[in-house]
């Protein structure tokens, strides 16, 4: 999703549901933006990151996805990747991106919904106020991508996890066989990509 925000030198990023932190760490040592923020609803989930992640310009802090505490047009380039889903509001979520981004600052997010409501994900892009420049149903690259990595996935969920925990872990980690990959395979539920400008 990147290569297509014209990433330049000295540009500002914020993650929106940094989680645990890799995706923000990747990008910070891959490209050359002068900052990478990550922000995250979980405390403890912030606490984490920024002890196991250090880097020159690479920071995460607490925050609400759906008031975001930074000032107006701040970042360059915001990404979202699976989170969404679970916001209050996924449009005073996207009102908010688009509060923070500069001006002619690009937004980046992928999620999935179910099939039956997938209009409630592209209805509200296509009204953000900013430009939708690619919409892109990715569904089989999901399910690709699982099927490639579900035994690694497994092994590590044997070796790591307690047994009564397991089964929670195969759903989230959507290895073969769970209902959380049969929704994608079967297409119940779609996984969209999608590029905005402001």
């Amino acid at each position: 999703m990147l290569r297509q925000a014209e990433v330049r030198e000295g540009m500002n990023l914020l993650e929106v549901g940094s989680g645990r932190g890799g995706a923000c760490y990747t990008i910070k040592r891959k490209f050359t933006f002068a900052s990478c923020t990550g922000l995250d609803y979980s405390q403890p989930a912030v606490d984490f990151c920024n002890k196991n992640f250090k880097l020159e310009g690479l920071t995460y802090v607490q925050g609400d996805a759906v008031a975001l505490p930074f000032e107006d047009n701040s970042f360059d380039v915001v990404i979202n990747v699976e989170s969404s889903h679970a916001y209050t509001s996924f449009t005073g979520f996207l009102s908010e991106v688009k509060r923070v981004l500069k001006p002619g600052g690009h937004f980046m997010i992928a999620d999935s919904r179910l099939a039956a409501e997938i209009e409630k994900f592209t209805e509200p892009l296509k009204e953000s106020g900013m430009e939708l420049r690619n919409l892109t149903e990715i569904t089989p690259n999901v399910v690709k991508a699982l099927t490639q990595d579900s035994e690694r996935r497994s092994s590590l969920i044997e070796m790591h996890v307690p047994g009564w925990y397991k089964s929670y872990f195969r759903e989230f980690a959507g290895t073969l066989g769970t209902n959380t990959f049969k929704d994608y395979e079967s297409r119940r539920r779609i996984y969209m990509s999608a590029v905005l400008k402001k």
